[in-house]
């Protein structure tokens, strides 16, 4: 007989969906949160926080339910989000969004969770390729998604300097190689 850790309990009774009218000031907070404990050593605190407050900027609200964004909820709280939405319709492209995990829940496969589910929704609307903006500090966690690195950049959020962004690709596996050894299919989970 195994037993279960508490975090694998938790986990049983997670719930990803799509956020209500309601939940978007808890979605914010949780962005906010997030972000503060992912980039708080690897950026200016001038940069944090400039980006800090444009979350709870209302335009911020309004471009996420642009977004096909879903929510990972545990007890009716939000604890991550991931979305997408088209990047290039020509080359069948989505653009992986909103990729937050409050930090509390953080190395428990929700944020893999999320972003599977975030591609298999571009999937089923005709998207087969991906990209993602990444903050340093969350490039290793796309790496092991199956995503690789095609530029650097920097996001404007109001400072003088911008926060420097890494641009990441993930595109559909060719079947022929889906046996190799070297090349593995990431970012799915085992149902």
């Amino acid at each position: 007989m195994s037993s279960l850790t508490t975090s694998e309990c938790s986990l049983q009774r997670l719930d990803i969906r799509g956020a209500g009218l309601d939940h978007w000031a808890e979605i914010r907070h949780l962005h906010a949160l997030s972000f503060r404990a992912v980039t708080s050593r690897a950026i200016e605190p001038k940069q944090s926080a400039a980006f800090i407050e444009r979350i709870y900027e209302p335009d911020y609200t309004v471009s996420l339910q642009t977004h096909d964004l879903l929510v990972a909820w545990l007890d009716q709280r939000p604890i991550g989000t991931a979305g997408w939405v088209p990047f290039d319709h020509r080359a069948k492209s989505a653009r992986i969004t909103s990729v937050y995990v409050s930090p509390f829940f953080n190395r428990l496969g929700i944020g893999s969770r999320l972003v599977a589910a975030a591609e298999a929704r571009a999937a089923a609307a005709g998207f087969h390729a991906y990209a993602a903006r990444a903050f340093q500090p969350t490039v290793g966690f796309f790496e092991a998604v199956g995503y690789s690195r095609s530029a650097q950049g920097v996001q404007s959020v109001g400072t003088e300097n911008g926060i420097p962004v890494i641009f990441m690709r993930k595109s559909p596996l060719d079947p022929a190689d889906e046996g190799s050894p070297d090349r593995t299919r990431q970012g799915t989970l085992p149902s």
